[in-house]
């Protein structure tokens, strides 16, 4: 019986250490209580049986003690979870933050390869151009007045319903004639016009438009850059603080259009002076595409602005016979000079870019850029008028030289026939003067000699007649 009492002696130590080890509390109470009278009835002695009780008690002791131990032994777990809780959030916001990065240079990747369009619209004598990125749209100008079934079917051809922002470059009827109809047909967010108003009923439908839908001018400040989608753009003009006064060309709103590597500028009908303005700004205006200005005028598009540009493309808004001679000869042969690819809408229509941000490529091929028939006749008798011209003047100086030549000529005769011709004297036989025909003192004697000889011989001159010296 001993040697039993001794067996659960031992076994009462390995179930504390179960206890402390499994910390499993409840387990090791019930195993105890169920094992005092198993114990007290193998062992049937009285004093053994005490003794186990006292081992069970102080057992239990042991076991409260251990629970304690346990919660501190929990408590420094629950320190440990939270400080690996607090590492494993620290390791997983750097991670979050890696990605944030990463997904940051991604999306400036994807910006650098999103695709923009950007569609120079068909409205004739006008301009309307409509910009496309990430969903994202943009009209610059609206053609004239009698464009907008051609606007309005085109952008919702296009699956336009919102334009973040649409850009009346100048007051001109043009470029703003349509776009009381876009505000009013379409939700526009961002209407910006420059700072220059106009009495005309065209502008004023324009105001209109932006009133009665809640709408806002914005206007334009040099150097600020709107996003539009993926892309974002650029104000070049007109310059701050300067008035242009009633030149409204030159009031053009100037943007310059970057997707990714790619960029494309478009400055309404600014003339030279503008152009010189935007110039001098100091922003880099280099460009792929150029939107020629003014649709092509020779008032425009001057040799220092296509230069500071540095095109590869050119477009030019403009219809076909339209009254102005659009696109004015001088510009075409600055284009021919410069060997830049042109597009133009009075021959080839609607005509669509797409930059992926890195190159642009075309709906259509370049056209075969050439001078008009008029406008060959026009050099081909300016010409001609040049060389009729430089005849008559070859003719004329060729003749005033002759006639020069000959008064010369003459000159020189009559004063060789002058000093070739001898003049003649009169002297006496005794006297010592020479004298003119019919002087007094020759009625005894008259004797006619040479001036020359007369001066050879020692005669002066007679102080009554005065004869020739």
């Amino acid at each position: 019986m001993k040697s039993k009492a001794k067996v659960i002696l031992y076994l009462l130590p390995i179930l504390l250490l179960i206890c402390f080890m499994s910390e499993i509390i409840l387990v090791v109470i019930l195993g105890t209580l169920l094992a005092m009278p198993f114990i007290k009835y193998v062992l049937k002695d009285k004093k053994i049986s005490n003794f186990l009780m006292a081992i069970s008690i102080l057992s239990l002791l042991l076991i409260t003690g251990c629970g304690v131990g346990t919660e501190e032994t929990i408590s420094s777990v629950n320190d440990t979870t939270s400080t690996l809780e607090i590492t494993t959030t620290l390791m997983e916001t750097t991670a979050q933050s890696v990605t944030s990065q990463s997904e940051t240079q991604t999306a400036l990747n994807e910006i650098k390869s999103s695709i923009m369009e950007v569609h120079f619209i068909d409205v004739g004598q006008a301009d309307c151009i409509l910009i496309e990125s990430a969903g994202e749209y943009m009209l610059v100008d609206a053609g004239n007045n009698g464009d907008a079934k051609t606007i309005i079917d085109y952008l919702k051809s296009e699956g336009v319903s919102t334009l973040k922002y649409a850009v009346g470059t100048h007051p001109h009827e043009d470029h703003i004639g349509s776009l009381d109809t876009v505000i009013n047909n379409f939700d526009v967010e961002t209407v910006i016009l420059p700072p220059k108003e106009h009495t005309s009923k065209t502008f004023e439908d324009v105001l209109d438009a932006i009133g009665s839908n809640s709408l806002e001018i914005t206007l334009p400040n040099v150097g600020d850059i709107y996003e539009i989608g993926d892309a974002a753009f650029t104000i070049l003009a007109p310059m701050d603080n300067k008035d242009y006064g009633d030149e409204l060309n030159n009031w053009s709103i100037g943007i310059k259009l970057i997707n990714g590597n790619t960029s494309f500028v478009m400055c309404g009908d600014a003339e030279e002076e503008a152009e010189e303005d935007i110039i001098n700004s100091g922003i880099d205006i280099s460009a792929n595409v150029l939107k020629l200005n003014h649709h092509g005028s020779n008032t425009s598009s001057s040799e220092k602005f296509l230069n500071s540009v540095n095109p590869e493309y050119a477009v030019i808004c403009c219809e076909t016979g339209n009254s102005y001679g659009h696109p004015h000869k001088e510009t075409i042969e600055k284009l021919m000079q410069y060997g830049i690819k042109t597009f133009r809408i009075d021959e080839q229509g609607t005509i669509v870019a797409i930059s992926d941000g890195e190159t642009v490529t075309w709906s259509t091929e370049p056209c075969n850029l050439k001078l008009s028939s008029q406008q060959l006749e026009t050099t081909n008798s300016s010409t001609t008028q040049i060389i009729e011209t430089t005849t008559q003047e070859v003719t004329t100086i060729e003749t005033t030289t002759i006639e020069e030549t000959t008064t010369e000529e003459v000159t020189e005769t009559m004063t060789s026939t002058v000093q070739n011709v001898e003049v003649t004297v009169h002297i006496t036989k005794t006297g010592e003067k020479y004298h003119s025909a019919g002087c007094q003192y020759l009625k005894k004697s008259d004797i006619s000699i040479s001036l020359s000889d007369a001066k050879s011989r020692g005669y002066t001159p007679c102080s009554k007649c005065h004869p020739p010296q």
